[in-house]
């Protein structure tokens, strides 16, 4: 029994893949249409997926401030963040993720399994992306 939650553990803060290792971090450009784009690189320099918006990335915050804890949509007004936002720092969480200070002044801890999942195209929005104005 407790090897399957120690399965599930390691699953859960490494993503599968070995992301404790990994040390994934974000290397930022200007896009073709002038706004912050964001790569996220392993520890090998190697490019994981494809660019980021720095602006869509800073929408996938997953914390309270910026999505309900019960349902996961957005509580963060979109047309709140501006839209050149751009990362100023970032540290890694552990073995399991990376921290990033935003030109906004908002604080966001991504895990390394959402920042893959989001450089790969296969989880922005994905808990929510339309805005749920709180009441």
């Amino acid at each position: 029994a407790y090897d399957g939650l120690a399965a599930a553990v390691v699953e859960a803060t490494e993503g599968g893949r070995g992301a404790g290792a990994e040390g994934l971090r974000l290397v930022g450009a200007d896009g073709d249409d002038g706004k912050p784009e964001l790569t996220v690189l392993a520890a090998n320099g190697e490019a994981v997926g494809g660019p980021v918006s720095s602006f869509d990335l800073r929408l996938d915050c997953r914390c309270a401030e910026c999505r309900s804890e019960s349902s996961g949509l957005l509580k963060l007004d979109p047309s709140s963040v501006p839209a050149g936002v751009r990362p100023l720092r970032q540290a890694g969480v552990g073995n399991y993720a990376l921290g990033v200070s935003w030109s906004d002044g908002h604080e966001s801890v991504y895990t390394f399994r959402q920042l893959r999942a989001v450089a790969e195209g296969r989880e922005f929005g994905a808990r929510g992306g339309s805005f749920d104005p709180p009441r």
